[in-house]
């Protein structure tokens, strides 16, 4: 079988690998906060999501009960804050439990070297795309905790996903 036949093939198989279709809208990180809250933020300043088991965090006492602690990964050590309880929302960690973390680059002000912060959520549901252009204002049906640190929110199925600003909820960590 000649190469170009099995090229040919190839295409005729499986098209969208050959005309790859350009997805409008800006890329985010969709999570689950809470039961009751969906979430998304810009995949800008996001280096990576893993899932570890909380024994692989080193507590640190006399913190805000936000700090979860430590963890050692990509060669630094780096601070781990649980988000829902940062907003007040609910108590999402344990010590019996796998954390879902959202690991964020912080570049430095002169922008030669990066820092890293572990976001712990309830759950990573994945990547998603959304436009702007679709992103609602905030109403007063939004729960008073997520004031501060969205900017609004996309209706997915008739699911409100709030548009968490990273800059805001890293400011309200420290």
């Amino acid at each position: 079988m000649s190469s170009t036949n099995l090229s040919t093939k190839l295409e005729t198989l499986l098209p969208h690998l050959f005309n790859p279709q350009i997805i409008p809208g800006e890329s985010y990180l969709r999570f689950q906060l809470t039961s009751e809250i969906s979430g998304v933020i810009s995949m800008e300043k996001v280096k990576e999501t893993i899932v570890i088991p909380s024994s692989q965090i080193t507590p640190i006492p006399n913190m805000k009960a936000s700090f979860i602690g430590l963890i050692n990964a990509h060669q630094s050590v780096f601070s781990v804050f649980d988000v829902a309880h940062l907003l007040n929302l609910s108590v999402s960690y344990s010590s019996s439990q796998l954390l879902h973390l959202i690991i964020v680059r912080l570049p430095f002000k002169d922008n030669s070297t990066e820092a890293l912060l572990g976001l712990s959520v309830q759950q990573i549901l994945g990547l998603t795309r959304l436009s702007q252009d679709s992103l609602e204002n905030l109403t007063k049906d939004v729960p008073q905790e997520l004031l501060p640190v969205t900017s609004g929110y996309f209706v997915d199925n008739h699911q409100s996903i709030f548009s968490f600003d990273l800059d805001k909820i890293l400011s309200a960590c420290f």
